[in-house]
């Protein structure tokens, strides 16, 4: 729901109606991916459907909720796979910033809970698939379609920098699309540490050089992720190295590749800088903030599953808890609901405000 209360040029009375009016706004979703689930937590409320994906985690499920009947995204970990405090300690943050987080651009937690054995994240369920997938499918994108989805992105990242949040792992495979437009998942390796990061993660093909070296890195790291993501879209997938010089794209998607694609971290262009670039000149950034541009056909019309991996589809649905007992993980569990209640009732006891949610 974002921050309103905390801006100081509001009103408290301001505040507390802006806070309020957005709090029945959302009671009233009818919206499939965020109807309220207000029953206790447990695996026992969803049927698993199918597998969507797999990490190095666990898996992700496609589920749907006993007693609404809508259709979520279970992302489920198993805890003997958390073999290091670190593992713990980003299953952990994943949860914390998914509820935090409040973006058109990425993806919506729904509840969080564990069992002894396992971590469970719902999330709101993105049905049309994978950037991944479409790459894969279509090789690469016209230069139209990638300023299109690279604006989202682009987007995506201002939102979390904007917040303290190095993502740290943008690729095709975390960027999911739903009606034609684009939601970032996954957020076991994100940060929201202070100053130069050292820990090397990531996706290799991905990865910035500076992240690879030892004298430490800064939010810029997105920013060459975004452009080896940009260049895929533009060129392809199948080369490993880079190089864009002879290509057959714009001069402007050129110069905008070679300032992203800087190994230069000192020179390498911001978020900012990019989105002013002249690459961009003809995207409406308020209107694609608003999801007010229409998308193009080919992310709209596609048969069920089709830009999901199909050796996932394939697998088993079977979720079996074993015998040994894992250690809870402390905060874990979540409620979008229940939350936003507290939430909306404690800010109105302190407006002296009758509690009526």
């Amino acid at each position: 729901m974002g921050n309103k209360c905390l801006k100081p040029h509001h009103s408290e009375m301001d505040c507390r109606n802006a806070f309020v009016d957005e709090f029945y706004a959302f009671k009233q979703l009818n919206d499939q991916n965020t109807k309220p689930i207000l029953n206790q937590a447990s695996i026992k409320n969803y049927q698993l459907l199918k597998v969507l994906g797999r990490g190095g985690f666990g898996k992700v499920m496609l589920v749907q909720h006993k007693k609404n009947n809508f259709l979520y995204a279970m992302k489920i970990i198993n805890k003997r796979n958390l073999t290091s405090e670190w593992m713990r300690r980003s299953a952990k943050t994943e949860r914390q910033l998914l509820e935090i987080l409040d973006s058109p651009f990425i993806v919506k937690l729904i509840e969080a809970f564990q069992t002894q054995q396992k971590l469970y994240l719902v999330v709101e369920y993105m049905s049309g698939g994978e950037l991944f997938q479409y790459l894969k499918h279509y090789g690469k994108f016209s230069e139209d379609v990638a300023k299109f989805y690279a604006a989202q992105i682009l987007l995506s990242l201002e939102y979390l920098h904007s917040n303290g949040i190095v993502y740290r792992d943008l690729k095709p495979q975390n960027i999911l699309l739903e009606k034609g437009y684009i939601k970032l998942t996954d957020f076991g390796l994100s940060t929201r540490k202070d100053g130069l990061q050292f820990s090397k993660c990531g996706t290799i093909d991905y990865l910035a050089p500076e992240v690879l070296g030892n004298q430490g890195y800064t939010n810029k790291c997105d920013v060459w992720s975004f452009g080896v993501v940009l260049y895929q879209m533009l060129i392809g997938c199948d080369s490993d190295q880079i190089e864009f010089e002879n290509a057959f794209i714009s001069n402007q998607a050129k110069d905008l590749l070679s300032h992203l694609l800087d190994v230069n971290v000192d020179t390498r262009f911001t978020l900012q800088q990019a989105k002013q670039h002249v690459f961009f000149d003809d995207i409406d950034f308020e209107a694609l903030s608003k999801k007010k541009i229409t998308p193009q056909s080919m992310f709209l019309e596609h048969s069920r599953f089709k830009f999901f991996s199909k050796s996932c589809l394939e697998q088993s649905v079977i979720d079996t808890e074993e015998s040994e007992c894992a250690s809870q993980v402390s905060q874990f569990t979540y409620n979008q609901y229940k939350s936003k209640i507290s939430r909306a009732n404690t800010l109105c006891s302190s407006y002296g405000v009758p509690k009526s949610f």
